[in-house]
């Protein structure tokens, strides 16, 4: 299943672009991103959070006072565990909310994240013989790790590892709890690039030359 947003609204495939067919709940937001659960769709948007069982009808499940820009599933059978965040607002802060029952209550985090927006989460696959899936967040100054469903975050951005930017992209590989990889627009400071890394970020790799845009 796949989405795009197509003049203004969302459209949605099941069988690889070939037919696209107008969904239904998002007229209007700006969808950001989207993640996958076993038996829901979620999608953040500018005004908070939207879920869908069918992928066709969706519905507001919260946060509708935030912009959300980055949402990620830490558990994909049910009870459907969430974790979402989006732009600071005039109260300072990164927003930073976790559900632990598919979107139907939320509640605020406050991790030692840097920044004052998350620009992307993604959670990974669950370790050998383990229950808690790895979580990296990007936000605008730097890239972070959570082994603890987002109880406590590790700073992978600063010094030698990366730099101290903005991470555009995270994506975790399908097979392996330990690899993925994060791009950075270096925030306009032609600092950005693509790396890599195999042990949960204790090394990366530069994949290509520093970048002045990766989005």
């Amino acid at each position: 299943m796949g989405y795009a947003t197509v003049r203004g609204t969302i459209q949605r495939t099941r069988d690889g672009g070939a037919q696209w067919s107008a969904v239904t709940g998002l007229d209007g937001r700006q969808v950001r991103a989207f993640a996958f659960a076993k038996t829901i769709t979620v999608a953040a948007t500018d005004r908070g959070v939207y879920g869908s069982d069918d992928g066709v009808t969706w519905t507001s499940l919260g946060l509708s006072s935030t912009s959300i820009d980055a949402i990620a599933v830490e558990a994909v059978n049910p009870p459907v565990r969430l974790v979402a965040g989006g732009e600071s607002g005039a109260t300072g802060g990164v927003p930073f909310f976790e559900s632990l029952d598919a979107g139907a209550t939320w509640t605020p985090l406050q991790p030692a994240l840097s920044g004052t927006l998350i620009t992307r989460i993604a959670a990974g696959p669950l370790p050998p013989n383990g229950t808690v899936r790895p979580l990296v967040v990007g936000t605008n100054t730097g890239l972070f790790i959570s082994n603890d469903n987002a109880a406590t975050f590790t700073a992978l951005s600063s010094g030698a590892l990366l730099p101290s930017t903005d991470y555009t992209q995270v994506a975790f590989t399908a097979a392996h709890f330990d690899r993925f990889y994060v791009a950075s627009d270096g925030g306009g400071g032609e600092s950005g690039g693509i790396w890599a890394t195999a042990d949960s970020g204790q090394h990366f790799a530069s994949l290509r030359s520093p970048l002045q845009s990766v989005c």
